[in-house]
C-alpha cells in the first residue's frame, strides 16, 4: 500500500504516530489510508489527516 505524499508529510512530522501506524496490520492501514484519500474537499482531507494522528496515538487501530 502507498502512503500519499501528504499523509507522509505529515508522519514525518509525528513520529510517534508514524511507529504505530507500522506497527499496525496491513488492513487497518489500509482503512486510515482509504478514509483519508477518499475525501471529497481539500479541507476535509487535511481535517481527517489531523483526526487520524489523534486517534492513532490514543490507540484507536481503525476508524
Amino acid at each position: 500500500m502507498e502512503i500519499p505524499d501528504d499523509v507522509q508529510k505529515v508522519f514525518e512530522n509525528e513520529s510517534k504516530a508514524k511507529e504505530l501506524f507500522d506497527a499496525m496490520s496491513y488492513t487497518h492501514r489500509k482503512e486510515y489510508i482509504r478514509w483519508i484519500t477518499e475525501a471529497k474537499k481539500p479541507e476535509t482531507r487535511e481535517n481527517r489527516k489531523v483526526k487520524m494522528i489523534e486517534m492513532i496515538l490514543v490507540g484507536k487501530k481503525g476508524i
